[in-house]
């Protein structure tokens, strides 16, 4: 049975891809349809654009960190589309000075307080470090 793949659903599935990777999927991908019509006119995908919005910067910062856990920085972040598990924010907290990032998927913007004290947990019970500065 030959069918057409629906090129929202797959724009969508795939993460929001350009119309030039959707076009070569099928090369790329061995169980990819062959025959995804990329439309002439398309409706706006409001997560494209509201993904290419900039957010607004952190001021700098003149303190550097001299030891992991020392000084750490977050951000929260709204999903533009709620995901699958119905999640709806990203917290993500950088280490300055190991510049390893961590991220947590929250269902509701007062989890961050939980997920904030788990990872002040984390640092001091697998790495015997406290947090100077967040």
């Amino acid at each position: 049975m030959v069918y057409a793949a629906d090129y929202n659903i797959w724009h969508q599935c795939m993460g929001h891809p350009g119309d030039d990777i959707l076009h070569k999927l099928s090369e790329m991908v061995k169980e990819a349809p062959k025959l995804i019509t990329i439309p002439m006119v398309k409706k706006p995908c409001e997560a494209c654009a509201k993904g290419k919005m900039p957010s607004r910067s952190f001021p700098p910062s003149v303190l550097q960190a001299m030891k992991p856990f020392q000084i750490v920085h977050s951000d929260l972040k709204d999903m533009i589309k709620r995901s699958f598990n119905s999640y709806h924010y990203i917290l993500t907290v950088l280490d300055d000075f190991m510049t390893h990032t961590w991220s947590f998927n929250l269902k509701k913007k007062s989890d961050t307080i939980i997920h904030a004290q788990q990872f002040v947990a984390y640092a001091k019970n697998q790495h015997d470090a406290s947090i100077s500065t967040w």
